[in-house]
């Protein structure tokens, strides 16, 4: 038997959601977006190991406050400053390269976070609401053993007994990784009493072209539409904290052309929100666009422009020719 159908039914016990995972492609083999609320039954866990024996093991964070900060190199200078600012953990694995750590988050307040030089792959991942492979499930590429590096694991320890993990610990993790991942500043929108003015007037209006342009894209996407979901939703997520759109404006537009594309029948509804809701909050921190100044039209007893000949001269100019009739 392989990781899933060995350890799998031992991990409920411990306050842990696990699922299986296809052994190449690494893919979860489940819909796994309600086993963050309710994990899997023994029964359903029996039936699935023998259908699918071969399965390799991952556990979903974000189930009963499992938090895992994945260290995805070996520069021996990160994985310092990465073990300064966090927690010394109870329990480590590794994979092809650095370390997965695993947390206890009483509070569920911690999400998502990638940590990315400019450019670049992440370095550092916050798991808070993703599976994550654990041992002694096969590396799907280097075709090796993930392996615990303590004594203590997930099929041996409660999950409220691993290592607290808070917002702060977070805090001081960005922190730490600055010199390779730089802070990004966090937009803050100006406070808007009114839609009144002539700019805000007109970011409100370039804000609905904008949603309306993306609702057009996806309406014609046949392939890659969860991923075209997010990017719009990234897209348009300065105008939500800017509060030019709403949130539940762009979540209701870009759910009703889901389901146009077929990305709703294919993808549901729970994943899809979701999908949206990740995409604006990762754009928190964009500012809004500078729009240029409008082109003053050209009026009757308005300035000459280069090249333009003033109205008034050309019509003298036609009055005074003669008339052959």
């Amino acid at each position: 038997m392989t990781a899933f159908a060995r350890y799998a039914a031992k991990m409920l016990p411990g306050g842990y959601s696990p699922i299986p995972q296809h052994p190449t492609s690494g893919k979860p083999l489940v819909k796994w977006l309600d086993l963050r609320t309710t994990a899997m039954t023994r029964d359903k866990i029996e039936l699935f190991a023998r259908n699918q024996p071969e399965a390799s093991l991952a556990v979903i964070c974000g189930h009963k406050g499992l938090i895992s900060p994945d260290i995805d190199v070996d520069d021996p200078d990160i994985i310092a400053a990465v073990w300064k600012a966090l927690p010394q953990p109870s329990v480590t694995r590794r994979g092809r390269r650095g370390y997965a750590a695993f947390y206890y988050d009483p509070t569920g307040a911690i999400g998502e976070r990638n940590f990315a030089p400019p450019g670049g792959k992440p370095i550092v991942e916050i798991k808070a609401k993703t599976p994550i492979t654990i041992p002694p499930s096969i590396h799907r590429k280097t075709g090796q053993p993930y392996v615990w590096l303590t004594e203590a694991t997930l099929f041996n320890t409660q999950v409220e007994d691993l290592v607290e993990i808070t917002s702060e610990d977070i805090v001081r993790l960005e922190e730490a990784l600055a010199p390779w991942c730089p802070i990004k500043s966090v937009y803050v929108p100006p406070p808007l009493t009114s839609f009144e003015s002539v700019n805000d007037k007109r970011m409100q209006r370039y804000a609905e072209a904008a949603l309306a342009r993306a609702v057009g894209t996806l309406a014609t996407m046949r392939g890659g539409r969860r991923e075209g979901v997010r990017d719009k939703a990234r897209s348009l997520g300065k105008f939500v904290h800017g509060r030019f759109l709403s949130e539940a404006q762009v979540e209701a537009e870009l759910l009703a052309v889901c389901r146009v594309n077929g990305a709703l029948a294919k993808h549901k509804l729970p994943r899809l929100r979701e999908t949206i809701r990740d995409g604006l909050a990762y754009a928190k921190s964009d500012p809004l666009p500078v729009l240029p100044d409008r082109p003053v039209p050209y009026r009757y007893g308005s300035p000459v422009k280069a090249g333009r000949r003033p109205l008034r001269a050309v019509m003298q100019e036609t009055r005074s020719q003669p008339s052959w009739r």
